[in-house]
């Protein structure tokens, strides 16, 4: 029993480490006593079982956002979460084994090391494959601590992770010891030296990154124009939200700037096959004098993408980006054979879209940009592949499915280590929001709330990240 009330309280304390709590000093200790317990177990069904609590508990809570589509689809969410939540508990549960089998075949005293390696190794696992998941991983707690999270550039998010769980480690180790120094003298010591010189590093990256260096300055404007989805889905609505885009979008005389860019889905039509929506964008983009990016629908051969499009000066579509990592359950249906006679009455799954598995980089002008859809800026791996060759990265969401719960919060705080890992700059533009423009450290320079319509002007120095 107290091995379960320590797993609960341990899921506990690090979903509470998340937005929109966003206590991100609990993750620090909050796996202690998740350790303790699983370090007190004997057997593997024990481990198991902690591993299952734990995992529980901790995702159900930091993926509690999930209940805001119940506006949607009803009680298919909270089946939804309760099911996404026991999913990846699994991978925590594999932990637990692992973490016991070595209790009991090595030296307890590598398991410093041994155990946030495993940790990470399984976070990995989390995030590949068609149903991966790479929200909730331990690093992100720390998206407020600067000078740690700079080693992301060498080690992404997963290194941060290995840092936090490792100083969960010691501190459990030290108190299933009872203090005893010659038992945790040399795990104190080593993780003391990596949180040392992870910090000393951070440090001198962000005494860097203050440095001016001469470099193009690329004026960009953010529209966020803040519509709620049933508005967005009646397709009575669909030119009164592109004009008025198309307002917010073009400068007063003594404003000038090289691209606009909307959200996801901003033209809720098909800009290549409805009459008037092409024309719109063109003027928007020749009275602004600028390239224009905006998410819209493309449908081709028979298949429907999830796309960027990029339109120049002079009215023409220069680059389109698909959408190549889907979301399950939102944008297809997976076991559709199997899934789709219970849910065809949401009406949400009547066609799937296709992915795009040979994307390409948005084209504006003297600029590449390395463009991902939605939570595919969770992604590392996927954003690293963008930012081959990009001078910045961009991100066009919807969050607005989510209404006000943490979704959002909890999607922007990706930006800083996409950010970091890469040295470049990464701008996010979303239709309720979180809008942000954060550097090439990590450091948010602008940033707007949930549902404000708003414009958001700002200029960023690709080279600047060179150095």
């Amino acid at each position: 029993m107290t091995g379960m009330i320590l797993s609960v309280a341990s899921g506990v304390l690090t979903a509470l480490a998340f937005p929109k709590s966003d206590l991100g000093f609990l993750a620090w200790l909050g796996l202690v006593p998740f350790f303790i317990a699983l370090f007190n177990a004997k057997r593997y069904n024990t481990a198991a079982l902690y591993g299952l609590v734990f995992g529980s508990v901790y995702f159900f809570g930091v993926f509690l956002w999930v209940f805001s589509l119940s506006r949607w689809v009803g009680p298919w969410a909270y089946i939804g979460l309760i099911f996404l939540s026991l999913y990846q508990s699994l991978f925590i549960v594999l932990f637990s084994l692992a973490v016991l089998y070595s209790i009991k075949n090595f030296d307890k005293r590598i398991s410093v090391l041994l155990v946030p390696l495993l940790w990470v190794f399984f976070e990995y696992l989390r995030c590949i494959g068609p149903f991966a998941s790479a929200g909730a991983l331990m690093g992100y707690t720390q998206h407020n601590n600067l000078p740690m999270i700079q080693i992301a550039r060498w080690v992404k998010v997963y290194g941060v992770s290995f840092v936090v769980v490792m100083v969960n480690i010691v501190i459990a180790s030290f108190i299933i010891t009872k203090g005893k120094f010659k038992d945790n003298c040399v795990n104190v010591a080593f993780a003391g030296v990596v949180v040392c010189i992870s910090l000393i590093y951070g440090t001198f990256e962000l005494s860097r990154a203050d440095r001016p260096v001469a470099g193009k300055a690329v004026k960009i404007s953010v529209i966020q124009p803040s519509f709620d989805q049933a508005f967005k889905m009646n397709p009575a609505n669909s030119f009164l939200m592109l004009d008025l885009m198309c307002k917010m979008s073009v400068p007063d005389r003594s404003e000038s700037t090289d691209i606009i860019i909307w959200p996801e889905t901003a033209v809720m039509n098909f800009p290549e096959r409805v009459p008037g929506v092409m024309s719109r964008l063109s003027g928007t983009a020749r009275a602004a004098g600028a390239y224009l990016i905006t998410g819209a629908f493309s449908y081709e051969k028979g298949d429907l993408y999830n796309s960027v499009f990029c339109i120049s000066p002079d009215g023409k579509i220069t680059s389109r980006y698909d959408k190549e990592h889907l979301m399950p359950f939102g944008e297809y249906l997976p076991f559709r054979a199997l899934l789709y006679p219970m849910l065809k009455g949401t009406g949400y799954f009547d066609q799937d879209q296709s992915p795009n598995h040979s994307p390409v980089s948005l084209q504006s002008g003297g600029c590449r940009i390395g463009t991902m859809i939605c939570f595919e800026s969770l992604f590392s791996g996927i954003a690293a592949e963008r930012a081959k060759d990009a001078d910045f990265l961009l991100t066009l969401t919807n969050d607005a499915w989510f209404g006000k719960s943490s979704a959002a919060q909890q999607h922007i705080i990706a930006g800083s280590f996409r950010a970091i890992e890469n040295r470049k700059y990464f701008i996010q533009a979303a239709n309720n929001g979180i809008s942000a423009v954060i550097d090439p450290w990590g450091r948010v320079v602008a940033r707007t709330s949930l549902w404000d319509r708003t414009k958001m002007d700002f200029v960023i120095y690709p080279d600047n990240a060179s150095r």
